[in-house]
């Protein structure tokens, strides 16, 4: 089971332990159901331990519970439900706020604002825990608050939300439900400002809310105007584009100047009118720009040119946000703006000295001058538009010209365009330089990479040529080792043949033959008698003394006592 209170520093959910306390939480459940916490006062902050609440009086003194609601006084408190499992562990630990004793408990409770409030322990019931909004509890805490820990800025409880409750109502709660929450009536008596408080409270207090919004957006655009001027987006944050300009889109190429101000002309006298074209090609983009004199003027032809059809397109309609007259003005002459002898001056000196300036072109650019926010303004239109679309008309009067002063600027004019293409030249013989050093540096800079790559190579190309050597090594190393096992394996070999042949040989060996002079073979077969004369026999053994004589000798009984003699066997 859970409740949402929503405070004026956000929203918290408290989540309850109903099978540990369920006495409690039910109490708690039934209070926020009929609205009693509604505009509660957070009456104590103790920075960084606990903060109460839950006193619709506000002092700390006061509170019923739901069951003192119901049955009266004497049903005011309950009993403790005090749990060994349920500690002031947590931040957000949900516990009453007992009334000055044990099982005292009515309406109040407290929120610790941090973990291991051990001094809670035993004496205050927990019920529950704090499961979404601790930052909102942060905020309580860091109020600021008098000597007695009531914070200067009221913060109440707006409004509770029952979003899990399966207890059932008792007797006669249902008639002090209310059928909507309750209207906050502030007290008379209550210098502190609430928490949610503004300035505009008392400056609007009756005042039409949209009048209010009105304003508000109004400060907004004011406030981005700023921003734009600061970043260099507008001229000035007052600027404004021309009330009298319309904006003309979706044109059909082969419409001229001419032919649109004829079609506008009827809605009032057009001042200017411009198709806006390349300035390389001359053709057109498919949008113009229509000056009026008057704003009612150009209201009229925005309520009915728009979607009308000319040279079989249908063309769109709007007032122009340009601000390029704006912009020329602002750079020419500065925030301030230009004056009519500003206009002269400036068009005296374009003209050339026959009209008291210097050498100078002139553009043929129309130039009107009107009133804009209490000052003069200098505003270029019609023809200021002119050296964007590669033409514009030419100026309604002109004084005549000498052919001197003719002369004289077509010279200036020839002089200008060496001037222009020697510096064209000048800096693409300096950028042709700059880009011969970037191309040096580049190819030795590559230069440097082929010769670490083939440092790199030249390393790895020697650790493979050390790898092989080693291995060959390690390898001649085994055959050698192989090699002397087999020479050993082979003199072992021949070692125990020459044993094997020396044990055959001391059974069977070559004697002298008395009679013929030759060896004879005698062997473990063969005996001499007593003449000499070796014979066959069925056992026993040869023996040879010490002296080199042989004689056979039988083996011994076991009767006979073991005893070693100097025969050799």
């Amino acid at each position: 089971m859970a409740v949402l209170l929503e405070t004026s520093k956000g929203d918290m959910v408290i989540d309850l332990h109903v099978d540990e306390c369920p006495r409690t939480c039910k109490n708690f459940l039934k209070l926020c159901k009929i609205k009693y916490y509604n505009d509660v006062l957070f009456h104590t902050v103790t920075k960084d331990f606990v903060v109460q609440t839950g006193d619709p009086t506000g002092t700390g003194k006061g509170g019923d519970s739901v069951y003192g609601k119901l049955y009266g006084e004497q049903a005011r408190f309950f009993e403790d439900e005090i749990r060994a499992t349920l500690k002031h562990k947590e931040k957000g630990t949900v516990s009453m706020a007992s009334g000055g004793g044990e099982n005292r408990n009515a309406s109040q409770f407290l929120i610790t604002a941090r973990a291991d409030c051990d001094a809670l322990d035993g004496k205050h019931t927990v019920f529950g825990v704090v499961a979404e909004g601790l930052d909102v509890l942060d905020a309580i805490n860091e109020a600021y608050c008098d000597e007695k820990g009531r914070p200067w800025q009221n913060i109440r409880i707006k409004h509770t939300v029952v979003l899990d409750d399966r207890f059932e109502d008792p007797p006669g709660l249902a008639a002090l439900v209310p059928d909507a929450s309750p209207t906050f009536t502030r007290d008379p008596n209550d210098t502190r400002l609430e928490d949610d408080w503004t300035p505009d409270d008392v400056n609007n207090a009756n005042v039409d809310p949209v009048l209010i919004e009105r304003q508000t957006r109004e400060k907004e655009a004011r406030n981005r105007a700023v921003v734009l001027e600061m970043i260099g987006d507008l001229p000035e944050a007052d600027a404004k584009p021309p009330e009298e300009s319309l904006f003309v889109c979706k044109l059909n190429p082969v419409t001229t100047d001419e032919d649109l101000e004829i079609i506008f002309s009827r809605f009032g006298r057009v001042v200017s009118c411009d198709v806006v074209r390349d300035h390389k090609t001359g053709d057109s983009l498919c949008f113009a720009f229509v000056t009026f004199e008057t704003r009612e003027a150009a209201e009229t032809a925005y309520l009915k040119m728009d979607n009308v059809l000319i040279d079989d397109r249908r063309v769109r309609v709007d007032f122009s946000q340009s601000m390029h007259g704006l912009w020329r003005n602002f750079k020419r002459f500065g925030a301030k703006g230009g004056t009519a002898e500003d206009r002269n001056a400036a068009d005296n000196a374009r003209r050339g000295p026959a009209f008291g300036g210097r050498p100078g072109r002139d553009r043929g650019v129309d130039k009107t001058f009107r009133a804009g926010d209490g000052r003069s303004t200098l505003e270029i239109k019609g023809s200021a538009m002119g050296h964007i679309g590669g033409g514009g008309r030419a100026p309604a009067s002109r004084p005549p010209e000498d052919r001197s002063a003719s002369r004289d600027r077509d010279r200036d004019r020839d002089r200008d365009r060496d001037r222009d293409r020697d510096r064209d030249r000048d800096r693409k013989t300096r950028r042709d330089r700059s880009r011969s050093r970037d191309r040096g540096r580049d190819r030795d800079r590559d230069g440097e990479r082929k010769k670490e790559k083939k440092r790199a190579r030249d390393r790895s190309r020697d650790r493979e040529l050390d790898r092989d050597r080693k291995k060959e090594k390690k390898h001649r190393r085994d055959r050698s080792r192989s090699r002397s096992r087999d020479e050993s394996r082979r003199d072992r070999t021949r070692r125990d043949r020459s044993l094997s042949r020396d044990r055959d040989g001391g059974r069977r060996r070559d004697v002298p033959d008395p009679e013929t002079g030759r060896d004879r073979v005698l062997g473990g077969d063969a005996t001499r008698d007593e003449n000499g004369v070796i014979r066959p026999s069925a056992g026993g053994l040869e023996v040879r003394k010490p002296g080199g004589q042989d004689s056979s000798r039988a083996a011994p009984s076991r009767d006979a006592p073991h005893r070693r003699d100097e025969y050799d066997y």
